[in-house]
């Protein structure tokens, strides 16, 4: 509609200009908010507990890893101070379960100050979990880890 339209309507005491509807590709969503079955469900895996244990030069490091979604996963492995460690647990939605995250020396410094725990849901899609790692530095030097956050969002890969 040009100009001389527009004041026409003005005239008449209608709105000058029609609002524009967006025009849309997808479906109108339901007004309950609820998404489509087809939407892909990213599962809440994390650390909520650590407990290390050093021995001489070398740690262990235990966590509480604790399966916060609504579906089945397993645990397939973990990144943690620069080492790979397979896992294999599965979690039902809810549980919560100790596994070991590492064995190897103990770090002498923070440079690897980042842990991942890779899992996959029941149709075998692939997710990590990054998690900040905190150190305590002990008397001898060396740094006992303390705990693990979870650094949200969990990456689908």
């Amino acid at each position: 509609m040009g100009f001389f339209g527009a004041l026409g309507r003005m005239i008449v005491g209608e709105p000058a200009f029609e609002p524009q509807r967006p025009s849309s590709t997808q479906p109108d969503r339901p007004e309950s908010g609820a998404v489509s079955s087809s939407a892909k469900i990213v599962p809440v895996v994390q650390v909520v507990r650590v407990d290390s244990r050093i021995h001489g030069d070398s740690i262990e490091v235990y966590g509480h890893v604790r399966n916060d979604s609504t579906v089945d996963v397993e645990l397939n492995k973990t990144y943690v101070l620069g080492a790979t460690h397979q896992i294999d647990v599965f979690l039902h939605p809810g549980e919560e379960r100790q596994c070991l995250l590492y064995a190897g020396p103990a770090p002498h410094d923070v440079s690897q100050h980042q842990a991942e725990i890779v899992f996959k849901d029941t149709m075998g899609d692939y997710f990590k979990a990054v998690h900040l790692v905190s150190f305590h530095l002990q008397a001898d030097g060396i740094y006992n880890v303390t705990n693990l956050q979870l650094q949200p969002p969990i990456r689908d890969m």
